[in-house]
């Protein structure tokens, strides 16, 4: 037994690992779909280069935040107008009863 162990074993191991490292890993295929959406995502997180572009990314979306708010606000007042409006000709229809 002291032999096998001393002897054989060691290059059974070294065999067997050395067979198991040929095999090349399984590339498993992406959904072509996941794929644009991975790559679109990278290109969206990679940075402006120069300082000045990064500050005029940062003035133009202070712009867009800035108008998407005045826009919400327009269209809040517009709806409340019309509620108002209805609830007036409602009682208008009403009124004589």
């Amino acid at each position: 037994m002291g032999h096998f162990v001393l002897k054989k074993l060691p290059r059974l191991i070294e065999r067997s690992i050395s067979e198991t490292k040929a095999e090349p890993p399984e590339i498993k295929r992406i959904n072509p779909k996941r794929l644009q959406r991975m790559i679109a995502k990278e290109e969206k997180q990679a940075g402006i280069g120069t300082k000045a572009q990064e500050v005029l990314r940062k003035a133009f979306e202070a712009r867009k935040q800035a108008k998407r708010k005045r826009k919400k606000e327009r269209i809040s007042a517009y709806k409340d107008r019309q509620y108002q409006i209805r609830k007036e000709k409602s009682k208008q229809k009403h009124r004589g009863r």
